[in-house]
């Protein structure tokens, strides 16, 4: 039937939504079959069976420049892609998008994607292990790659492995000259293998997430706060947010909005700890993205868990904001959502001005739809009185 229309390139989609089944397959495996003429492939939430019919083509696709593939949410074990994945032959592919994919040895292929621009392998399954050195391997004839994103589905991915802290020589690690994104999700220990092995790129968005861990020491923040203030887009920045919930912490720095790189560093932990989401926090913010001495905004958000309101734990907490400020020397307007505002109008409220945020001259609580408490009233009023008194005013904002 295809061989009636005109030799336009073809874009081979297909979305499979839960619970319903995928029709067409023969005429999608038809289309593949026209290998000189598809130019992208989309399969999002696929049975593994169409997957695996797809992966053994073995044929190389001179034109594709873009893939796209994720298997449905109920599929189990994951897919495997084999050596054979495109006929091991790509080389116009510019865009590599795996969903819950096991990809455990891309060298063939990614060694013959030399125009590559934008690779994405996340939510790897437990099953699909890359080492660092694997990966590093594979990206460094990668020279046009502007975004990396790899991201793990657990902590399950990289069971029992130690990987090397030691840094190779400045000569032996990668280069990669036109990365400008950097997305990470997993394990500390191998973001730090992996970024010590590879030159400082000419990044513009940093973003990590980290699973749940134990800061045994600071080796892996220290080698983050290197990796990260050697990078040129990430000075003087002007902006932090603070996010925090019940799942995760968050600390993003960014420059000025509507300059040229705006230059953003996204920082965060799974947890749903309250003593660690402050360890975490104190632990990035004093470490991993100073200095600070440029950031004048910085805006809370989120709220507590509800359990801490009833817990011993409540009041301990509000206390160790003191500590997760204490780097913010030159903040001047401090934004703060609903369910953070009592807790970090005590925390001001307790600390000395001269050392937490001491310029500050304005905070703005943000309260849709409702008022200040009373108990927030008076919070602000004690600070307002404190702060006037050691000369050093502030304007509270609702």
């Amino acid at each position: 039937m295809l061989d009636i229309w005109p030799a336009c390139p073809i874009i081979v989609f297909c979305h499979r939504s839960p619970g319903f089944p995928l029709h067409g397959v023969r005429n999608i495996i038809a289309a593949l079959k026209c290998r000189d003429r598809v130019c992208e492939i989309r399969f999002w939430g696929v049975q593994k069976s169409l997957l695996k019919r797809f992966a053994v083509l073995n044929v190389s696709f001179p034109e594709l420049k873009s893939v796209q593939l994720s298997l449905a949410d109920d599929e189990y074990p994951p897919a495997l892609l084999p050596d054979s994945f495109l006929g091991g032959f790509a080389p116009r592919l510019r865009s590599l998008d795996l969903y819950g994919i096991s990809f455990p040895v891309p060298q063939k292929l990614l060694l013959s994607t030399t125009d590559l621009v934008a690779l994405r392998l996340e939510d790897i399954p437990d099953s699909g292990h890359i080492s660092p050195e694997e990966m590093v391997s594979c990206l460094s004839g990668l020279t046009k790659l502007e975004q990396v994103a790899l991201g793990f589905r657990s902590t399950g991915t990289f069971p029992d492995r130690k990987y090397t802290r030691q840094h190779p020589p400045l000569l032996s690690r990668t280069v990669l000259p036109a990365l400008t994104s950097l997305r990470f999700r997993g394990d500390h220990n191998y973001l730090e293998a992996l970024i010590s092995r590879i030159g400082i790129p000419p990044l513009e968005d940093l973003d990590i997430t980290f699973f749940f861990f134990v800061p045994e020491s600071n080796a892996s923040v220290l080698l983050l706060h290197e990796f990260i203030n050697r990078i040129e887009a990430f000075e003087a920045p002007h902006c932090a947010d603070i996010t925090i919930d019940n799942r995760s912490v968050q600390v993003t720095i960014s420059r000025l909005e509507g300059m040229v790189n705006r230059g953003m560093v996204k920082v965060g932990v799974l947890c749903n700890s309250a003593d660690l989401q402050f360890s975490h926090l104190v632990h990035f913010c004093k470490l991993s993205l100073l200095p600070l001495s440029t950031l004048e905004h910085l805006h809370l958000r989120g709220s507590f868990p509800r359990a801490w309101y009833y817990s011993d734990l409540f009041v301990p907490e509000t206390l160790r904001w003191s500590e997760v400020f204490l780097p913010f020397m030159s903040v001047k307007d401090l934004h703060v959502s609903k369910g953070l505002a009592l807790a970090v109008s005590d925390a001001l409220k307790r600390s000395a001005a001269e050392r937490v945020l001491p310029v500050l001259q304005n905070i703005f609580f943000k309260l849709p739809g409702s008022r200040p408490s009373g108990a927030l009233l008076q919070a602000n009023t004690q600070l307002a009185v404190k702060r006037r008194l050691s000369g050093r005013p502030v304007s509270v904002h609702y």
